[in-house]
Protein backbone atom coordinates (compact mmCIF):
# COMPACT_ATOMS: atom_id res chain seq x y z
CA UNK A 1 0.00 0.00 0.00
CA UNK A 2 1.16 3.51 -1.01
CA UNK A 3 4.05 1.96 -3.34
CA UNK A 4 1.16 1.96 -6.30
CA UNK A 5 -0.61 5.11 -6.44
CA UNK A 6 -3.57 3.07 -8.84
CA UNK A 7 -4.06 0.57 -5.23
CA UNK A 8 -6.90 2.56 -3.06
CA UNK A 9 -7.50 -0.40 -0.69
CA UNK A 10 -5.67 -3.73 0.43
CA UNK A 11 -7.82 -6.19 2.52
CA UNK A 12 -6.38 -9.46 3.82
CA UNK A 13 -8.93 -12.31 4.29
CA UNK A 14 -9.23 -15.60 5.45
CA UNK A 15 -10.30 -17.65 2.12
CA UNK A 16 -12.24 -19.79 4.21
CA UNK A 17 -14.76 -17.83 5.49
CA UNK A 18 -14.76 -14.81 2.98
CA UNK A 19 -17.30 -11.35 4.05
CA UNK A 20 -19.01 -11.51 0.82
CA UNK A 21 -23.10 -13.24 0.24
CA UNK A 22 -23.14 -16.05 -2.14
CA UNK A 23 -22.41 -14.89 -6.11
CA UNK A 24 -21.10 -11.93 -5.39
CA UNK A 25 -18.28 -11.92 -8.01
CA UNK A 26 -18.78 -12.67 -11.07
CA UNK A 27 -15.31 -15.34 -11.38
CA UNK A 28 -13.15 -15.88 -9.06
CA UNK A 29 -9.41 -16.27 -9.06
CA UNK A 30 -6.66 -17.95 -7.27
CA UNK A 31 -3.22 -18.08 -8.67
CA UNK A 32 -0.28 -20.00 -6.96
CA UNK A 33 -2.05 -20.30 -3.48
CA UNK A 34 -3.86 -23.96 -3.73
CA UNK A 35 -0.44 -25.36 -2.97
CA UNK A 36 0.12 -23.25 0.71
CA UNK A 37 -3.72 -24.03 2.11
CA UNK A 38 -4.00 -26.69 4.46
CA UNK A 39 -7.74 -27.07 3.77
CA UNK A 40 -7.61 -27.18 0.29
CA UNK A 41 -11.13 -28.38 -0.35
CA UNK A 42 -12.73 -25.73 2.34
CA UNK A 43 -10.95 -23.01 0.56
CA UNK A 44 -12.11 -24.22 -3.33
CA UNK A 45 -15.55 -24.37 -1.85
CA UNK A 46 -16.16 -21.01 -0.20
CA UNK A 47 -14.42 -19.18 -3.37
CA UNK A 48 -17.09 -21.39 -5.48
CA UNK A 49 -19.63 -19.69 -2.97
CA UNK A 50 -19.58 -15.99 -3.90
CA UNK A 51 -18.60 -16.59 -7.64
CA UNK A 52 -21.65 -16.91 -9.87
CA UNK A 53 -19.63 -18.23 -12.83
CA UNK A 54 -16.82 -20.14 -11.14
CA UNK A 55 -13.59 -20.65 -10.25
CA UNK A 56 -9.72 -20.12 -11.98
CA UNK A 57 -6.87 -21.67 -10.23
CA UNK A 58 -3.44 -22.01 -11.24
CA UNK A 59 -1.28 -24.58 -9.35
CA UNK A 60 2.05 -25.71 -9.98
CA UNK A 61 2.66 -28.86 -11.95
CA UNK A 62 4.24 -31.82 -9.85
CA UNK A 63 7.05 -32.51 -11.97
CA UNK A 64 10.35 -35.22 -10.47
CA UNK A 65 12.59 -32.63 -10.86
CA UNK A 66 10.98 -30.32 -7.93
CA UNK A 67 9.49 -32.96 -5.96
CA UNK A 68 11.69 -34.87 -3.11
CA UNK A 69 12.43 -38.37 -3.04
CA UNK A 70 9.58 -38.56 -0.11
CA UNK A 71 6.99 -37.34 -2.24
CA UNK A 72 7.09 -33.64 -0.68
CA UNK A 73 7.67 -30.50 -2.93
CA UNK A 74 11.65 -28.91 -3.14
CA UNK A 75 9.87 -25.44 -2.61
CA UNK A 76 9.61 -25.09 1.39
CA UNK A 77 6.96 -23.54 1.36
CA UNK A 78 4.77 -25.80 -0.55
CA UNK A 79 2.31 -28.06 1.46
CA UNK A 80 2.30 -30.31 -1.68
CA UNK A 81 1.83 -30.20 -5.17
CA UNK A 82 -0.54 -32.02 -7.67
CA UNK A 83 -0.28 -34.41 -11.10
CA UNK A 84 -2.89 -33.63 -13.63
CA UNK A 85 -4.44 -37.04 -12.72
CA UNK A 86 -4.60 -35.95 -8.77
CA UNK A 87 -6.28 -32.61 -9.39
CA UNK A 88 -8.38 -33.52 -11.76
CA UNK A 89 -10.04 -36.09 -9.76
CA UNK A 90 -9.85 -33.52 -6.96
CA UNK A 91 -11.53 -30.88 -8.77
CA UNK A 92 -13.90 -33.07 -10.40
CA UNK A 93 -16.39 -33.27 -7.75
CA UNK A 94 -16.56 -29.58 -7.62
CA UNK A 95 -18.11 -29.27 -10.86
CA UNK A 96 -17.03 -29.07 -14.86
CA UNK A 97 -13.72 -28.36 -15.57
CA UNK A 98 -12.07 -26.65 -18.21
CA UNK A 99 -8.35 -27.44 -18.14
CA UNK A 100 -5.68 -25.11 -19.48
CA UNK A 101 -1.93 -25.84 -19.14
CA UNK A 102 1.26 -23.36 -18.69
CA UNK A 103 4.36 -25.02 -20.84
CA UNK A 104 7.91 -24.09 -20.88
CA UNK A 105 11.84 -24.12 -19.26
CA UNK A 106 10.88 -22.94 -16.18
CA UNK A 107 12.91 -19.91 -17.15
CA UNK A 108 10.71 -19.28 -19.72
CA UNK A 109 9.12 -18.89 -22.94
CA UNK A 110 6.27 -20.23 -21.93
CA UNK A 111 2.94 -21.36 -24.23
CA UNK A 112 -0.35 -22.04 -23.26
CA UNK A 113 -2.71 -24.91 -24.36
CA UNK A 114 -5.92 -26.71 -23.77
CA UNK A 115 -3.40 -30.39 -23.42
CA UNK A 116 -0.92 -31.45 -20.83
CA UNK A 117 2.48 -31.62 -22.33
CA UNK A 118 5.86 -33.40 -20.87
CA UNK A 119 7.24 -29.65 -20.02
CA UNK A 120 3.90 -28.31 -18.21
CA UNK A 121 4.74 -26.52 -15.27
CA UNK A 122 0.86 -24.98 -14.29
CA UNK A 123 -2.00 -26.71 -14.13
CA UNK A 124 -4.64 -23.68 -14.78
CA UNK A 125 -8.00 -24.97 -14.58
CA UNK A 126 -11.02 -23.42 -14.15
CA UNK A 127 -13.98 -24.80 -12.22
CA UNK A 128 -17.31 -24.15 -13.16
CA UNK A 129 -20.54 -24.11 -11.34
Amino acid sequence: MGKNPKLGILTIFDGYNLPFPDNAFEVVTCVDVLEHVEDYERLIGEMLRVSRKGVFLSTPNRRPEYTNRDGSPKNYWHLREWSFEELEKILSRFGRIEWNFINGAYEGPFSLTDKITPDTLALSPMIFK
